[in-house]
C-alpha cells in the first residue's frame, strides 16, 4: 500500500506493476511499469490503471482471506473490474482462481465489493476502463503450499 489522495482527502492504494523482459540488441532490458496493463504497453499507450483505495468514501478495507478452508493454501487469483472514470467499480468477474473451488473468488468478489478506486488515466485525462487486477491471498499459517506447489 501507499499513500494517495481522491477526492481531495488522504487514502491508500494498492501499488501493483508490470514487468516487462526483452533483449535490444543482444542485451538484456528489464522494465517495470506502475499501475500498468501489459496489454496497455504492447500498444504504447500513455495509461495508468485504477488503484483500489482503503479509506475516505471507499468501504474495501482489504483482503480477507476466506473463512472456513479445510486447508489452509495461498491463493491466486485473476479479477476483471470494469471502473468508471470517476473511480467508481461498475462490474467485477473473476477470470482465474488457482486452487480452485476453495472460495478465493468468491472472497475476492466480497472484498472488492464496495471498493472506490483512483481511476485509470490515459493521456492525463480519468477515464472508464475493464482491467484484469492479479491478487495473492497469503494463508495464515506459513506452511502453506503455493498455487501450483500440489
Amino acid at each position: 500500500m501507499i499513500p494517495a489522495i481522491r477526492n481531495h482527502e488522504p487514502v491508500a492504494v494498492f501499488y501493483y506493476a508490470t514487468v516487462v523482459f526483452q533483449v535490444v540488441d543482444e542485451k538484456p532490458r528489464l522494465r517495470i511499469f506502475a499501475n500498468q496493463e501489459a496489454s496497455e504497453l504492447r500498444t504504447e499507450n500513455d495509461f495508468v490503471g485504477p488503484q483500489p483505495c482503503l479509506g475516505g468514501d471507499s468501504t474495501f478495507n482489504g483482503l480477507n482471506y476466506p473463512a472456513n478452508l479445510p486447508v489452509q493454501v495461498n491463493g491466486l487469483f485473476e479479477l476483471s473490474l470494469k471502473i468508471d472514470a470517476a473511480g467508481n467499480l461498475q462490474e467485477q468477474k473473476v477470470e482465474k482462481e488457482d486452487p480452485p473451488l476453495l472460495g478465493f473468488g468468491d472472497a475476492a468478489m466480497a472484498d472488492f465489493a464496495n471498493a472506490k478506486f483512483i481511476p485509470a488515466f490515459r493521456n492525463g485525462q480519468p477515464v472508464a476502463c475493464q482491467v484484469i487486477l492479479p491478487v495473492y491471498y497469503l494463508a495464515p499459517e506459513s506452511s502453506a503450499e503455493a498455487p501450483g506447489e500440489r
